[in-house]
């Protein structure tokens, strides 16, 4: 029974001191540089507020009124807004604003580019055009519309540039290319959707 005893005191001795030694790790690394501890768990609590700010702003993911919401209003505050911030919301709406335009600008010359095609393809099938033609009709076709775009209100000036374009037109088509368009359907002929 002595014996047991002696294990026992052993077992609790051993126990002691290495639970003392743990503990007394743990508070050394714990405590020996108390600061650093505090700026880290304050840097990361900035570092999240940031991020949060960040995903609520983002321009083309959120619509304006998203974005409106999650912005107090400083009148409820009672403290008047700085012009900084609302200098910082109107950039970012402006900002949103230009590129949903971008956007809408390069969806509208897409489906023109692809339209152009279409009618060109149609074009070289019934008259028989090689590819340099096709090219050179795309070119005219391209550059009549950039035209009529910059003179929308203009007819005499927009009558000039159809007539202009007609006359390349016939530079490029042989004469039995020639014939074969000039008996087309109106929807097929160069600049078929605009009439003044």
């Amino acid at each position: 029974m002595s014996r047991v005893l002696v294990n026992s005191f052993v077992s609790a001795a051993l126990g002691a001191v290495l639970g003392a030694g743990v503990i007394s790790w743990w508070l050394s690394s714990n405590t020996a540089d108390p600061d650093s501890h505090g700026e880290e768990a304050a840097l990361e609590k900035r570092v999240a507020a940031v991020e949060h700010t960040l995903s609520t702003i983002e321009p083309a993911a959120q619509p304006v009124a998203a974005l409106a919401a999650t912005v107090p209003d400083p009148g409820l505050l009672g403290v008047a807004e700085p012009p900084v911030f609302q200098t910082a919301e109107i950039s970012i709406v402006e900002r949103a604003d230009d590129a949903r335009d971008r956007e809408r600008i390069a969806v509208k010359e897409e489906k023109r580019r692809q339209r152009n095609r279409y009618w060109a393809n149609d074009l070289t099938m019934r008259l028989g055009l090689t590819p340099a033609q096709t090219e050179r009709l795309l070119a005219i076709q391209t550059r009549l519309e950039e035209n009529l775009d910059q003179e929308p209100n203009n007819a005499s000036a927009r009558r000039l540039m159809r007539q202009t374009a007609e006359e390349q037109l016939r530079g490029v088509l042989a004469p039995r290319q020639l014939d074969a368009y000039k008996a087309l359907d109106e929807r097929l002929k160069l600049d078929r959707q605009g009439v003044d």
